[in-house]
């Protein structure tokens, strides 16, 4: 592979990080400030949760794959 797919592919997996990250976190505050016009229930959060968890997996199997 040439260095630029390795690049991308590092920077896509540090951007899934991140946003597998931000996730939880922006769920909790559309949560307390009630943006959606209504409360999220627990199922949705912890599926919020789970789905920031594998984005973040996902985004650490892209770095590592883009490591020479």
């Amino acid at each position: 592979m040439n260095p630029v797919a390795y690049k991308l592919l590092r920077f896509c997996g540090k951007s899934l990080q991140v946003a597998g990250l931000l996730t939880l976190p922006l769920a909790m505050s559309m949560q307390m400030t009630d943006t959606l016009g209504r409360s999220l229930h627990v199922s949705q959060m912890v599926f919020m949760a789970i789905f920031g968890v594998c984005m973040f997996g996902i985004g650490a199997i892209l770095a590592n794959a883009g490591q020479k």
